[in-house]
């Protein structure tokens, strides 16, 4: 086992088995080897399946889990799919329900009440940024 091991809180089999480390942006699990930044539920699913030809999808929807049975490496063309069929967000919000489900020109599906928590959040930023201004 690699050493970045030491940084998992390893459960039962069927747990999430958590990054207690450093995540990316997107929240997902990364080390820094050499200078080169990696994802770790990348490495992790190359112990358990060899090497990888596509993405990694996390069956358990959880960024930080590194459990093997939890990693699933997919097609590109797999995960796409996936995505955009795909039942709720990840904050949980429906997506079957198509009052809150915008189109984008790209054919991409966004929650429309994510939306709105991610414009509320920038507006409060504003303002609050205009008022250390005066």
């Amino acid at each position: 086992m690699s050493e970045w091991w030491e940084k998992v809180v390893v459960g039962g089999r069927d747990d999430c088995w958590l990054w207690q480390a450093s995540v990316d942006s997107k929240g997902y699990p990364q080390i820094n080897r050499r200078g080169k930044v990696l994802r770790v539920h990348r490495l992790a699913a190359e112990e358990a399946h060899g090497p990888l030809t596509g993405p990694v999808h996390h069956s358990c929807e959880n960024r930080r889990c590194l459990n093997p049975a939890h990693l699933v490496p997919m097609s590109s063309t797999r995960e796409h799919l996936q995505h955009h069929l795909a039942t709720r967000c990840k904050r949980g919000h429906d997506l079957t329900d198509p009052a809150n489900v915008a189109i984008l020109r790209r054919g991409e599906r966004r929650c429309r009440k994510c939306h709105v928590i991610r414009n509320v959040k920038s507006q409060r930023k504003r303002r609050q940024e205009r008022r250390m201004m005066v």
